[in-house]
């Protein structure tokens, strides 16, 4: 019985590559025309960076499911590490692209550096906002600490804005420059009672205050990070040990999706979506070249032993 749902589900997937060979010219002459349409609107961003994001993962997927290894267990092993990456991204990608109600926010700056976040909660996201969109380049720094009884923890971290000026003229015109206004990441601060944060520095004339939100930690915590890294090392893995040289690639392809997400993640911001989504594909693109140019190279190495042997 257990053999027969495996060949079902194999059957399922080939048909579904089969589907996507035939089909990703048509399907990416409509993405790029949706895009194009909500590019024409400046309310369309936020659906922009919606499609870009829920669907680079799923196309990343698709391209990396064509590699083909030797043997049933090494087609096995790429699909497990594609359908993981796409679980992993999506879900990730889901809980912030649809931002769940704040827990507490307030507002930080030189002259007000202290304020209170009234949670109970011990595992939240902290969401660090700073507004760059007066200057068409800027870079700042910040630190500060976030604390409760005895416990705290220090946050700190740098908000830039490199943007094409053009971009405010036209939709159409391509955007060469990101924003990165917002930073977040998933912290503990163990105890009870309301949490204290104190601004201790902020530095650069972009910003003169800094934004502190508390969001509730996406269900599962940072085991979604785990698992997009264990994939990321299993595809390397299985390039790495393959005898089929047309094989490489499935690695990027997993590497470029979990980057993408990660980079999102921590990055995106309601107030300028496409700014760190397109920063995030930069950041996908550069981790795409690492993990080809390291999967060549552990590739040849161990392609030498296995002669030498």
């Amino acid at each position: 019985m257990f053999s027969g749902l495996l060949r079902a589900g194999g059957e399922i997937w080939d048909r579904s590559l089969d589907f996507y060979e035939r089909s990703k010219l048509l399907l990416g002459g409509c993405t790029v025309v949706l895009l194009v349409g909500l590019g024409l609107s400046q309310g369309g961003q936020r659906i922009e960076s919606m499609v870009i994001g829920f669907g680079l993962p799923a196309f990343a997927a698709f391209s990396a499911a064509k590699a083909r290894h030797a043997g049933q267990a090494g087609n096995a092993l790429v699909a497990v590490t594609v359908l993981a990456t796409l679980i992993g991204c999506e879900t990730v990608l889901a809980h912030t692209l649809f931002e769940p109600a704040p827990l507490g926010a307030t507002t930080l700056s030189s002259a007000e550096p202290k304020g209170t976040i009234d949670t109970s909660e011990e595992q939240f996201a902290v969401e660090t906002f700073g507004d760059l969109s007066n200057t068409s380049s800027a870079d700042a720094q910040y630190s500060y600490d976030l604390s409760r009884g005895q416990s705290r923890v220090t946050i700190s971290g740098e908000l830039t804005r490199t943007a094409n000026k053009s971009r405010q003229r036209s939709r159409l015109v391509p955007v060469l420059g990101h924003t990165y206004d917002t930073e977040r990441e998933l912290i503990t601060v163990p105890g009870t009672g309301p949490v204290e944060a104190t601004l201790s520095d902020l530095s650069g004339n972009a910003i003169k205050t800094l934004q502190v939100r508390l969001l509730p930690a996406p269900m599962g915590g940072r085991v979604w990070l785990w698992l997009l890294i264990a994939s990321a090392a299993l595809a390397l893995l299985i390039d790495t040990v393959s005898s089929e040289r047309r094989s490489l690639g499935h690695a990027s392809w997993v590497a470029a999706s979990s980057a993408f997400s990660v980079n999102l993640m921590r990055h995106y911001s309601p107030h300028d979506p496409m700014g760190a989504t397109v920063g995030s594909l930069f950041f996908a693109v550069g981790a795409a070249f690492a993990a080809w140019v390291l999967t060549f190279i552990l590739y040849r190495i161990s392609g030498g032993a296995r002669r030498a042997a």
